[in-house]
């Protein structure tokens, strides 16, 4: 039929049952009311059951919406206008053109010529009818910290692409990060610390960074070759529920789940089809 059923656009939700969604990691209440709404009963360490322990905290969905209506809400989410976040509100915008320019973010109306002269995530991004083949689209990215929450660690760009004998692959590349580090030649970059004070249950924001805001260029770029790109936003160690609730009850964190999680977020993608 000519479409691709696997254009989706991105938003975090939860399954719970308690008409409420536990999505902060130290005020979480648990998801199935009386079988985990305690410390006590999250913590029980009794093997026939099944562990509360391993379920996380809700996720959020995020929609850039014209204005705060249902209406325009529902349109953005028809168009994919959308992304997902683990639970922080953190807010993440993104964008890919052919004719935006490197100093786009110079501009104090910078959305509305990325708007102009490209298209936001969720979106398709067309092969220019001439020329320009083998060069990169432009992507503008900009990430917030939640204003409550912890700070950044890092965005990374997630190309999905088909092979030349069409089978999918996948690279992860680092866009833009906090702090004095260097991509090692395995394109992998360092862990940027943590912070996390486990018995306490606390964490400090003196490592991170408040918030992103880049251009970047595929440097693998091949305009003949379908693609899609997704943005991963990471936060700085911190906390997870249980250690919170291990605190509260005067134990020591569970050993079965980590102590600290990077909360996160991803921004739905924006495909590529070449003519």
């Amino acid at each position: 039929m000519g479409t691709n059923p696997f254009k989706f656009g991105f938003i975090g939700s939860s399954d719970g049952h308690n008409s409420a969604g536990p999505t902060e990691e130290d005020n979480y209440f648990g998801k199935i009311g009386i079988n985990d709404g305690t410390p006590e009963i999250r913590m029980d360490t009794d093997p026939k059951k099944f562990s509360p322990r391993l379920k996380s905290a809700a996720g959020l969905a995020g929609v850039w919406a014209k204005e705060n209506t249902r209406e325009a809400i529902y349109e953005a989410l028809e168009r994919k206008e959308t992304f997902a976040t683990s639970g922080p509100r953190i807010k993440m915008r993104f964008f890919a053109g052919w004719n935006l320019k490197v100093d786009s973010l110079e501009n104090e109306d910078w959305v509305t010529d990325a708007y102009t002269n490209g298209v936001p995530m969720g979106s398709d991004l067309k092969s220019q009818e001439s020329g320009g083949r083998s060069q990169s689209p432009t992507f503008i990215i900009e990430a917030i910290k939640d204003s409550e929450g912890a700070n950044l660690d890092r965005v990374q760009m997630i190309k999905g692409y088909l092979d030349k004998e069409r089978k999918p692959q996948d690279k992860i590349f680092e866009v833009v990060w906090a702090g004095e580090r260097t991509v090692g030649s395995n394109g992998k970059l360092p862990a940027i610390g943590n912070t996390v004070d486990i018995p306490n249950a606390s964490y400090t924001n003196n490592i991170g960074a408040v918030s992103f805001q880049t251009i970047w260029t595929d440097p693998e770029f091949d305009g003949s070759q379908s693609a899609f790109y997704y943005l991963r936003v990471l936060e700085i160690p911190t906390p997870r529920w249980t250690t919170y609730d291990a605190k509260t009850l005067g134990i020591a964190p569970p050993t079965d789940v980590t102590a600290t999680i990077q909360e996160r977020a991803w921004s739905s993608p924006i495909c590529y089809t070449p003519k």
